[in-house]
């Protein structure tokens, strides 16, 4: 799998299981590991010292100290080894440390063999496209310092601060660097920013580096340069021709190059995108524009990216913020009564008050909301601690993934956190109606029902399983066996029929029609119609009854 020999070090106070994770390891061969073991933690550090691990996979409870604390000490050997914790404790708390500790995963015991293989899977790859960006880093930066020199650095970062407004002083400046850059020349500004005032900076080029990689690859420019003023990062980019879709188009790199650099560096930039090309002359004030920019919507707080009178994520007043908040107080104060619902077995009302909360949820539109993510967490603590009480945990792990708890950030918005919520509550909710699982009968007809009522929605199997709250693989098998027909086949029979319908009974236009049915494109949907019919829609509706 990986292109080097990386080592495992395996921890764990119990040598039964250490071992048998080990056999596990050295099983998956293609994952080319010098896997090792250790009983205690102070065998575990004495080994490390001598010669590091990659991959540290620990129990996060042992008796000479936990593994958290030991993580520490390892981090402080090599900052980047990779650590992932494995406990048979699921308790919130100890969740949330390994999360602060920048572990790969959180791993429970009970979820088996194949998602602690897939977790070092994950961390082998994570630390192959790392290697491969440090060296493509490397690569890029003894180009720049090749091409850059400090006159044409000085130039720049003259035309940014507003020392090369006038024409006869930017004829001065361009004279004494060369060609590479012309008085005629337009360019195209991008600012970007850390958000957070604590956030740890990385090295400038790796930032600038990880930028311009992605510009070059992607859209060939006459000119990609970089300077930094301040907390500034400031691109200039020289494009040929005046493409439409410019800023879309530097809004999709821009995305890609604040996943990259999260992912390598850990830091998180939002950026501001000129909204045209300027001339030399025009940097300064364009550059002005940008950092006004910046401060209208807060990106030095929150992560985004702004284009020129384009703002690409919507803000709430502060009228709808302060309204956010006292709604988000409030519910937090009911956290108290859904575990007093829990405690008490009363999933039904449980199921309720969380219908509510997940309403309000919804509504939050800043992503990075903490107020909303602590209500998040403190449900999430409350689920988690009922689960471990009660002993339920089995019922619900085979139908969803209860590692999302405490893993918010895996969920891309907050409707798809509230409907994740939502799905435990709902099952939890069933419990209430049921001393044993629902029979599959009971379950593939309520799945039915749900597809007849949004044949026109998002059916694919992964919207499913959230809106059902059932595991995809597992809602995929139980209705073939059940049904005796497959997921897609059934969903699309039930919108051909519908489909008939309409073509029957209305005037509705074909591509009308392919929208109700759920079909995104009519071509497709007259493709799949005359397939299952043997006529096209047209001909249906115009065939003689």
């Amino acid at each position: 799998m990986g292109e080097r020999h990386y080592t495992l070090l395996i921890v764990d106070d119990e040598p039964i299981i250490a071992d048998g994770l080990k056999f596990l390891f050295e099983e998956e061969t293609q994952l080319q590991l010098d896997v090792r073991t250790a009983y205690t933690v102070s065998a575990a550090l004495r080994q490390f010292e001598q010669d590091s691990a990659d991959i540290v996979l620990s129990d996060i409870r042992m008796p000479e100290m936990s593994g958290l604390e030991m993580a520490e000490k390892l981090k402080a050997i090599n900052p980047e080894v990779k650590l992932i914790f494995l406990s048979g404790y699921d308790h919130f708390e100890y969740a949330y440390q390994a999360i602060k500790q920048e572990a790969v995963d959180y791993i429970l015991k009970t979820e088996g063999d194949g998602k602690v293989v897939q977790t070092v899977k994950s961390a082998i790859e994570r630390m192959e496209r790392e290697r491969r960006q440090s060296e493509e880093y490397f690569e890029v930066s003894s180009r720049l310092s090749a091409v850059l020199p400090s006159a044409r650095h000085r130039f720049l970062l003259d035309a940014a601060v507003g020392n090369l407004t006038d024409p006869v002083k930017l004829e001065e400046a361009l004279a004494g660097i060369g060609e590479e850059l012309s008085p005629k020349q337009r360019v195209v500004l991008l600012l970007g920013r850390v958000v957070g005032g604590g956030t740890e900076v990385p090295n400038d080029k790796t930032v600038q580096s990880v930028v311009e990689r992605l510009l070059d690859h992607h859209l060939r420019p006459e000119l990609i340069a970089s300077v930094t003023h301040s907390q500034d990062f400031l691109w200039y980019v020289a494009l040929e021709g005046e493409p439409d879709d410019r800023s879309s188009r530097l809004v999709h790199l821009l995305e890609h190059a604040r996943a990259a650099l999260k992912e390598q560096t850990g830091c998180v930039l939002s950026f501001a995108v000129a909204s045209g090309p300027v001339g030399w002359i025009e940097v300064h004030a364009k550059y002005e524009a940008l950092k006004r920019a910046f401060s209208n919507h807060a990106l030095a707080e929150r992560e985004g990216i702004v284009v020129e009178g384009d703002f690409r994520e919507e803000r709430m007043t502060s009228e709808e913020e302060h309204d956010l908040s006292t709604m988000l107080a409030t519910l937090y104060r009911k956290i108290d009564v859904l575990e007093l619902y829990l405690e008490q077995g009363q999933y039904h009302r449980f199921e309720s008050e969380m219908e509510l909360l997940c309403a309000s949820l919804r509504k939050v539109r800043y992503p990075q909301s903490f107020q909303a993510l602590e209500l998040y967490l403190a449900v999430a603590r409350a689920i988690l601690s009922h689960l471990n009480r009660s002993k339920r945990m089995p019922l619900l792990t085979p139908e969803i993934d209860l590692s999302l708890l405490f893993a918010p950030d895996r969920l891309s918005g907050w409707q798809e956190k509230a409907d994740y919520l939502l799905a435990i509550a709902r099952r939890l909710g069933r419990l209430d109606e049921e001393r044993k699982p629902p029979s599959a009968e009971a379950t593939v007809g309520r799945i039915k029902e749900h597809i007849h009522h949004r044949l026109s929605s998002d059916l694919s199997l992964s919207a499913l399983a959230q809106a059902t709250g059932f595991n995809p693989t597992y809602l995929s098998r139980l209705f073939k066996k059940h049904a005796g027909v497959g997921l897609h086949e059934y969903i699309s029979e039930c919108r051909i029929e519908l489909a008939k319908s309409l073509l029957s009974g209305t005037r509705l236009k074909i591509y009308e029609i392919a929208a109700k049915c759920g079909y995104d494109n009519p071509t497709y949907f007259v493709k799949t119609f005359k397939s299952s019919v043997g006529q096209t829609p047209q001909e249906y509706r115009d065939r003689p009854f």
